[in-house]
């Protein structure tokens, strides 16, 4: 006895005993439930995303010398370690250090500047 899957329109066959199939396949009775249930094709998976590890370090100190406190370069460093990525504490403790006397430099010279004007 042949017969036609209400999913996919193909003929099927089906066995004489016993309850008369519906669908050809899983396949199609699970794509036929995600018609009915309104969701169509099924959820995308979450995309992945890779970053360098040099990009992340220079995240992290732009992120500390931005706020001057280090509190949002502080949660970027447990996330990394969170991730486990290879970040040279180092480097970074260096380049902060590096970008904050630049600040300062430029911040006394702009007193400077000023004191030299009034």
């Amino acid at each position: 006895m042949n017969k036609i899957c209400e999913h996919c329109k193909e003929p099927m066959e089906c066995d004489p005993t016993g309850r008369e199939r519906l669908f050809c396949s899983d396949k199609c009775r699970q794509a036929a439930y995600r018609r009915r249930r309104g969701g169509g094709a099924r959820r995308p998976r979450r995309q992945r995303v890779t970053i360098e590890v040099a990009t992340l370090e220079r995240f992290i100190i732009e992120t500390w010398v931005a706020a001057g406190d280090g509190i949002g370069a502080a949660a970027l460093l447990s996330f990394a370690d969170h991730i486990q990525a290879p970040i040279d504490y180092l480097v970074i403790e260096r380049a902060v250090e590096r970008r904050q006397a630049e600040t300062e430099r430029a911040r006394r010279g702009l007193d400077a500047l000023l004191d030299f004007a009034l």
